[in-house]
């Protein structure tokens, strides 16, 4: 029994990377009992073929998938004996020996099998016909002979599997209802060996999984994530890349005492799914110390619990994310190396990057992202947020170390609610929902652990103007409601009485500004979402760092 798997892609990123990070790297690096492997695309004005890469000539339409579909059926009449074809996209998982099994069991002739839904055949009929879907549909050779063979009926247009089962209709050949599929929507869900639905993984006789990262859908690196796990939950190896090697300071006392120790943990889980991943990371005095570190190269510099620094053991490359307040030794140091590819900041100041580090590096340096204080799911909080009817007509600001900012005394209780501890997160977090607006004060560094938190939950929140910067960034009156900055204050958390009075009439002036606030709410909400929640932040961390 020959089976031949053919998979609809394109190359143009994301996908190509879907194709070769995931598809190549994973169920298609090998054959089980000789099941050939095949990825169509749309070839514009060409045909070529590049090893098992088809590229179809198709004309110029929206509905080009029915060409191409229509090309690899020809091709394959043409040039390859089979009794099969699977016929899917890249962004599934294939399981070739669930495929076979199931394979093994089914009639060689007049088989059409698949998940069926219903559609129009005809604009000038109003009866809906079933038809299968074209992810993971199945057909036998005679079928795909029938196909190729009448492709002068084939209605372009249509849908490509909508035209595909109205062709087939006239060979008369049953639609059978059989799909051996489950899809997955995240990286926990795979992990814990269940689809979106909560139901376990069926590994042994499913043979199709849809993987839709749907947090990601510019990058689809969770895609290829996922497919590197099933990959290995089938007992595969994935295709590895790179042999790094990853330094950080941590220890069971300090591990997730603040979000990014989380992060640095699942950055480096992440890390494994594409690369060979040697940790250097274990360090007794990580809450008390600097830690020294020695690259392959023989440089050595040292680094915070808030830093981590990923080597390239092949091409010494470096790169360095570094959550510290201020410019550490490590960032002064590795920006200055030559293999250093890229050192991410959390809190990036231009003007003290210009007066610290020499034009020549400066370009290694950029801004990156920040972090709330604990690792807590917002979504809930967020969601009882918008079920909220009437706010309280305040700002709101707690902290850990509300003494540390000598500005809040200046404030008006009839104003502001706080400052006081934050206390335990739930708790803080219930109350915060119930006030109109945020404020935020940086601590020793501008950027706060309340600035993410703020956007995280849907709050409108209200500063200074920034001089840090986020990547992307973050603008004034469009993910904040921003307050000039008086030339005279530095840091806004040592402001005086003049200072504090401009935020408080700030508030006063915009609390019933219903578009703004809303307007800055969701803005800020939909950045969090796309950036700073987890897994997002993870896979835009790494492509700024510029290792995948």
């Amino acid at each position: 029994m020959k089976i031949i798997v053919g998979l609809t892609s394109d190359d143009k990123k994301p996908i190509i990377d879907i194709i070769n990070d995931g598809c190549k790297a994973t169920f298609a690096s090998y054959s089980y009992n000789n099941i050939e492997f095949y990825f169509y695309f749309d070839g514009g004005s060409i045909h070529k073929v590049e090893g098992n890469d088809l590229y179809f000539p198709t004309p110029n339409t929206t509905n080009k998938v029915g060409y191409m579909t229509m090309g690899f059926f020809k091709y394959l009449i043409d040039n390859v004996k089979f009794d099969y074809i699977f016929k899917s996209s890249v962004s599934c998982y294939i399981n070739q020996r669930a495929l076979y099994s199931f394979l093994e069991k089914q009639p060689r002739e007049k088989f059409f099998c698949g998940h069926i839904l219903k559609a129009y055949f005809y604009p000038d009929r109003r009866e809906e016909q079933s038809f299968i879907t074209g992810s993971c549909s199945i057909l036998s050779y005679d079928v795909v002979k029938f196909v190729v063979d009448n492709a002068d009926k084939w209605d372009y247009s249509l849908p490509e599997d909508v035209a595909l089962s109205k062709l087939i209709f006239l060979y008369n050949v049953p639609l059978i209802p059989y799909t051996l599929r489950q899809d997955i929507e995240t990286i926990e869900q795979v992990q814990q060996g269940v689809d979106y639905t909560g139901s376990a993984l069926n590994l042994n006789e499913n043979y199709c999984y849809r993987v839709k990262g749907y947090l990601d859908p510019g990058e689809r690196k969770i895609d290829v994530a996922i497919m590197r796990i099933l990959h290995e939950k089938l007992g595969f190896a994935p295709i590895l890349k790179k042999k790094l090697r990853v330094y950080q300071s941590s220890n069971f006392k300090y591990n997730f005492f603040r979000y990014y120790h989380f992060f640095f943990d699942k950055l480096v889980e992440f890390l494994k799914y594409y690369h060979q991943v040697e940790e250097d990371r274990y360090f007794e005095h990580a809450d008390e110390l600097p830690r020294k570190i020695q690259l392959s190269s023989g440089v050595s510099t040292e680094i915070l619990e808030c830093e981590i620094i990923i080597e390239n053991l092949e091409t010494k490359e470096v790169h360095v994310f570094s959550v510290c307040d201020l410019l550490s030794n490590c960032v002064l140091d590795l920006c200055k190396y030559e293999f250093t590819k890229k050192i991410c900041l959390s809190q990036y100041n231009t003007e003290i990057i210009n007066s610290s580090i020499s034009p020549e590096f400066r370009h290694k340096v950029i801004p990156s992202i920040y972090f709330p204080y604990k690792c807590k799911d917002l979504d809930p909080f967020f969601h009882k947020r918008q079920q909220q009817q009437n706010l309280i007509d305040k700002l709101y600001f707690r902290s850990s170390l509300t003494w540390f900012r000598p500005i809040l005394k200046y404030f008006k209780p009839d104003i502001l609610e706080g400052p006081d501890e934050i206390g335990e997160f739930d708790i803080y977090a219930q109350d915060l929902i119930r006030y109109k607006i945020g404020l935020s004060l940086g601590g020793k560094g501008e950027l706060c652990y309340r600035d993410i938190e703020y956007m995280g939950l849907g709050i409108p929140f209200l500063r200074f103007k920034y001089n840090n910067e986020l990547n992307p960034s973050i603008l004034p009156n469009e993910h904040y409601i921003s307050v000039e900055r008086p030339d005279n204050l530095i840091r806004d958390k040592e402001g005086n009485d003049v200072h504090a009075k401009l935020l408080q009439d700030k508030f006063l002036e915009t609390k019933n500004n219903l578009e703004l606030l809303g307007k800055v709410a969701h803005n800020s909400r939909q950045y969090y979402n796309q950036y700073l929640k987890y897994p997002n932040n993870i896979i835009h961390a790494l492509r700024l760092m510029e290792v995948i």
